[in-house]
């Protein structure tokens, strides 16, 4: 089954629009920084997985949600169960909801390169090399001592055909 045939969770968006608005009308709360931007994170059709596996997944979706609808969700919890929730799907293979989560990730905590990595390499897997190198970039610049981003730039300047990039 393919993950574009999976229906979106069309109340997503409307339950961060509606704590959007709800703290833009006063009230002394407000989103943390970059809250107000998170993308849509879609809910994907989890029938084929087997039970303990739909149980896991669908209970970290559940305490992300938790996070995301707090009224005051503080910035680097929600970053962190973004990552994680990313990285669960990211295993799953599940890459049409694991970036989302990935991005809004790096939007909540732009200093993660772990995350930065870990969108790399889900693009460099779905053959976005543009991308994957930049976000290389990104993670790398961020933790440069890191040997698997290193080799991962390498093999994509190399699938990019920029051989002279990859040797450095």
């Amino acid at each position: 089954m393919s993950e574009a045939s999976r229906a979106a969770n069309p109340r997503l968006p409307l339950a961060l629009g509606a704590l959007w608005v709800a703290l833009s009308c006063g009230g002394g709360s407000e989103l943390a920084p970059g809250a107000a931007d998170l993308l849509p994170i879609p809910r994907p059709d989890l029938a084929d997985f087997e039970l303990a596996v739909r149980e896991q997944l669908e209970g970290r979706r559940r305490e992300l949600d938790g996070i995301i609808e707090d009224q005051a969700p503080d910035a680097a919890a929600l970053a962190a169960a973004l990552g994680d929730m990313g990285r669960l799907y990211h295993a799953y293979n599940l890459l049409e909801t694991a970036e989302p989560c990935y991005r809004n990730a790096l939007t909540m905590r732009s200093d993660d390169h772990d995350v930065a990595y870990l969108l790399a390499y889900l693009q460099q897997t779905r053959g976005e090399v543009d991308s994957a190198i930049e976000g290389f970039q990104r993670s790398l610049a961020l933790e440069p001592d890191q040997l698997a981003g290193w080799m991962r730039l390498g093999n994509a300047y190399r699938d990019a055909n920029r051989p002279a990039e990859a040797a450095e």
